[in-house]
């Protein structure tokens, strides 16, 4: 059986209704916890970077600025 590694997701849900958002990430959370697939996730939403991942790095104009505990992206 073909075992998934890395998951990269480019904005995946910035167009979708704001439950829909809610069960998309509720699916991710369930695959990170019950695989051990590597999940890169693109994304402008500092609130979803931060209810999703434990480390992030912020990238701005194609250069790496800084990298970041997720925990340190604001939420509302």
């Amino acid at each position: 059986m073909l075992q998934l590694k890395i998951l990269l997701l480019d904005d995946p849900i910035s167009t979708l209704d704001m439950s829909i958002q809610a069960e998309m990430l509720n699916v991710l959370n369930i695959l990170k916890s019950v695989s051990r697939v590597t999940i890169v996730l693109i994304s402008r939403d500092p609130d979803v970077i931060g209810h999703m991942f434990s480390r992030a790095i912020h990238m701005a104009a194609s250069h790496i600025d800084e990298r970041e505990v997720a925990d340190s992206y604001p939420l509302k």
